[in-house]
């Protein structure tokens, strides 16, 4: 049975039960997934660590360069490239020169986390836990989100936020008011046409139990799952975010025997490790 959870497991199992299958039980990964999506919101996620730790320009330039370098020229669209990545790191020092919030410490910037929740273990990492200033003051947590399309990100309800701001009450033993959801988006063909926008969300502890049940009752279904080896389709999800699930192929086919002979031609096995890869969401 499965113990370990984070927010990507459980946001793929409401997806799509089956596809939770394929990746989290099965660790199928497709041959040639094109790494340089995922990879160019990881370096930036590695700059802007770097830069609310030390508030050093070098410093957050070089660990996007590091973490980007080996995905530079995959993409052809040129949205993301090593000139995108380090003017959206300048743009970003430029524009908020004054934060509505201060940094706790350096300890809390990445902060991993593993907690139980009833039977099992609920882990990931929170890019970073601040005091807010602005107004209302009270501990919230910072979330970076990057995308190179524009869609409607709805702060609440959001299992995502409502996951790190339930961690991050834990590890700080005090409550914590809400999220600060700060988005970067680089959509245009233009290198230095990127659009920052931010957001604060509120959380009530009610809210918050509510998550707590919510995840609970999702856990009990997987497990259920897993017992009864019945992982449904939801075909809604078949051609959802404008391109076709990248596990179509074996959902199509019956026969066990032609299914398990097909696997080795499309995918690779890759085990998830929920830990370091918490940075789940959205595109990037």
């Amino acid at each position: 049975m499965i113990e370990t959870f984070d927010n990507s497991m459980l946001g793929q199992f409401k997806d799509c039960p089956r596809k939770f299958h394929w990746r989290y039980v099965r660790h199928l990964i497709p041959l040639y997934e094109k790494n340089f999506v995922t990879g160019f919101g990881s370096a930036l996620h590695d700059a802007m660590a770097e830069w609310y730790s030390t508030k050093d320009s070098k410093k957050m330039d070089k660990a996007f360069v590091d973490s980007w370098l080996p995905h530079e020229g995959q993409d052809e669209t040129g949205k993301r490239s090593m000139l995108r990545g380090l003017t959206i790191t300048r743009q970003y020092r430029e524009t908020f020169t004054n934060e509505p919030f201060d940094i706790i410490s350096p300890e809390y910037v990445e902060t991993g986390f593993t907690m139980e929740l009833g039977n099992h273990l609920i882990c990931g990492k929170i890019d970073a836990i601040v005091e807010w200033k602005l107004l209302t003051r009270g501990i919230v947590t910072l979330e970076h989100k990057f995308s190179n399309s524009k869609g409607y990100l709805v702060c609440e309800p959001n299992a995502q936020l409502d996951t790190y701001i339930w961690a991050a009450s834990k590890i700080m033993g005090k409550p914590v008011i809400g999220a600060y959801l700060n988005q970067v988006y680089h959509t245009a063909k233009d290198v230095n046409k990127n659009e920052f926008v931010r957001e604060l969300t509120y959380r009530t502890e009610d809210k918050i139990n509510e998550w707590e049940k919510d995840t609970l009752f999702y856990i009990g279904l997987i497990d259920r799952c897993e017992r009864e080896e019945i992982w449904p389709k939801n075909t809604k999800h078949c051609g959802a975010y404008h391109r076709a699930c990248e596990y179509t192929r074996l959902c199509k086919i019956t026969d066990k025997v032609e299914r398990e002979e097909i696997i080795p031609l499309l995918y690779r096995v890759e085990q998830w490790n929920p830990f370091p890869n918490a940075r789940e969401g959205g595109e990037e």
